[in-house]
């Protein structure tokens, strides 16, 4: 008897193991596609609002976006209207 409830136990676990695994890499991949979009938190560096033409950025006060921390000449945006670049 005892190793009938001990089968049962283990065979059990073995499949809300399984399921839990397949819906934890779900999560996972969802949360990557998510933060990963164009306009997801891994893109969000601050809440600056980028002019036509190029925005330079970096820690120095002359930059338009100016970093509290960082390189002092990072790079510079470029903006066109639809699209933006940037170049290091």
């Amino acid at each position: 008897m005892k190793k009938i409830i001990i089968f049962t136990m283990l065979v059990a676990t073995a499949i809300n193991a399984s399921t839990w695994q397949q819906d934890l890499q779900q999560w996972k991949t969802e949360r990557i596609a998510r933060l990963t979009q164009a306009h997801g938190w891994l893109s969000l560096i601050g809440m600056e609002w980028l002019k036509k033409g190029k925005n330079s950025i970096g820690s120095a006060d002359d930059n338009d976006i100016v970093l509290p921390h960082g390189l002092a000449h990072i790079g510079v945006f470029s903006y066109d209207g639809k699209k933006i670049t940037f170049s290091a």
